[in-house]
């Protein structure tokens, strides 16, 4: 039975919807705000915009102006908070149900992509059974119940790969600007899709024919990213009368791990406004630009001193990311291996599964090359180096896999599809 692709979108979206629906109310029990201590900063944020104090304050009630977030997730939770009730079980629901639309559209995304970069003869089922593959483990565990904007920064992330692939294939100003408007509006979700946009934007440029003139086509997109950013930055120049074309929390995050005790993993002992009082305190006390150059003077002095430990630290950081689906007691628990029971035991290893097997055949992929005649796995490798680059500098967490763990699932199904075609056309 063959699928008809506007059928293949629906049934992605809806499988998207419904798994991430079904694991967590399956898999995790309902949970109140209060279970993630009231959004943190990010639901204080938008608390604070809701009721009328304007985009500031993260760390409590009041009216000092922040950049400590991009603006796309604490309005769109303050709208949420204006409609069903501030930190209310609507609202949370609401939240669940935006991450589960972001998380179907996300896979539609990739869906069309995968489409795109397969090369002719490969399987036409390849493509849908490679995104479906990317459902089996929704996102990352922790990440399923804790409110964020991870699964707006995916939603993203997979519309600029889309939408850069379409602009490689045919640079027109069409193509560019869409590309740069979809990348402007996700940089309005979170800083480090930068990383990805400066990536694309230099890949397209240096792989186009001479013939196709792309500077031009790459100007246009530039600017198409700038118009979605120029609001924000003006408002920042208002609040704060320096520039701040982004976030204003990178030194703070950078020196939390390149400090005395400096984070691997984000903890409760983390030097960071969220974690430590004293810190709060200096945070309320400096304002949130002197805090922040304070924090920038405090890194890089460290950083300089111990330069040995500093590039320890950064290689620790880039293996565990790898492979902080094994390593989080959020997803196991703190029950050890003996007082579990059989069904833990079990669930416990088809996690292991699921973070493993993707990665070990998506470094097989890449490294034999089987999506090398695949027109658009240039972006994919790309992505998958540049976007956990900030992480690597600064600290790590669970949740920051999220935006990477699809791709890796969708290289590795790409890539295995892929193999087992050849394998079967030289048989």
């Amino acid at each position: 039975m063959t699928i008809r692709p506007p059928a293949q979108y629906a049934l992605v979206f809806v499988l998207a919807v419904a798994v991430r629906g079904l694991a967590l109310w399956w898999y995790f029990p309902p949970q109140g705000w209060e279970a993630f201590d009231f959004g943190f900063e990010l639901g204080q944020v938008s608390a604070n915009i809701a009721e009328g104090r304007g985009m500031s304050s993260p760390f409590g009630p009041g009216s000092s102006p922040t950049a400590w977030f991009m603006p796309a997730a604490p309005m769109l939770w303050a709208g949420l908070f204006s409609a069903l009730g501030t930190l209310s079980p609507a609202s949370l629901a609401g939240v669940y149900a935006i991450d589960a639309a972001c998380c179907g559209l996300a896979a539609c995304a990739y869906l069309f992509f995968s489409k795109l970069i397969l090369p002719q003869g490969a399987a036409r089922t390849l493509p849908l059974v490679a995104v479906l593959a990317t459902l089996v483990v929704p996102e990352h565990f922790v990440t399923l119940t804790r409110p964020w904007y991870w699964s707006l920064q995916k939603l993203g992330v997979a519309l600029m790969l889309a939408t850069g692939l379409v602009w490689q294939r045919s640079p027109t100003a069409r193509a560019a600007l869409t590309f740069g408007a979809v990348s402007g509006a996700t940089m309005l979700v979170n800083s480090v899709p930068l990383l990805l946009f400066a990536a694309i934007l230099a890949l397209v440029v240096l792989r186009s024919p001479r013939r196709a003139a792309p500077l031009p086509s790459a100007l246009l997109a530039c600017a198409a990213a700038l118009l979605c950013l120029t609001p924000w930055m003006i408002r920042n120049w208002s609040a704060f009368g320096a520039f701040v074309p982004l976030r204003q929390n990178s030194w703070a995050e950078i020196r939390q791990g390149n400090c005395e005790g400096g984070s691997i993993i984000q903890g409760v002992d983390s030097v960071h406004p969220n974690t430590d009082r004293g810190e709060r305190a200096l945070y309320a006390d400096l304002g949130e630009r002197r805090y922040e150059e304070r924090a920038k003077a405090e890194a890089l002095g460290y950083m300089q001193e111990h330069l040995g430990l500093t590039a320890k630290r950064t290689l620790l950081r880039a293996s565990l990311f790898w492979l902080s689906d094994l390593f989080h007691e959020g997803v196991y628990g703190d029950r050890s291996w003996a007082d579990k029971s059989a069904w833990e035991r079990s669930r416990d290893v088809v996690i292991f599964i699921c973070a493993v097997v993707p990665l070990l055949l998506a470094a097989l992929t890449l490294a034999r090359g089987w999506l090398r005649e695949a027109g658009g796995a240039w972006m994919l490798t790309c992505a998958l180096l540049v976007l956990p680059l900030p992480y690597y500098v600064t600290h790590i967490h669970p949740t920051y896999f999220s935006t990477v763990k699809p791709l890796v699932i969708l290289v590795a199904a790409l890539g295995a599809g892929e193999a087992l075609r050849r394998w079967g056309a030289d048989r």
